[in-house]
């Protein structure tokens, strides 16, 4: 029932919220404006983030900012 616009990310490596889950909630949002971005390697990025990284790790410039 969530039709405000959504934005769902994770690392590829996240073992907390593991890609395939958010894969799942990205896929039976009901809202047509939403974004997955799962930050890794097969994106183009330098690392496969884990669950922090993207937020605190040492990439964390580098990996968020050429997505954000």
């Amino acid at each position: 029932n969530i039709k405000i616009p959504v934005f769902i990310s994770c690392g590829a490596q996240d073992q907390f919220a593991p890609p395939v889950v958010q894969r799942y909630i990205y896929n039976h949002v009901g809202s047509a404006d939403k974004t997955l971005v799962v930050f890794g390697r097969a994106q183009g990025m330098s690392v496969d983030a884990g669950h922090d990284d993207v937020l605190v790790g040492l990439q964390k410039a580098i990996i968020t900012h050429c997505e954000l």
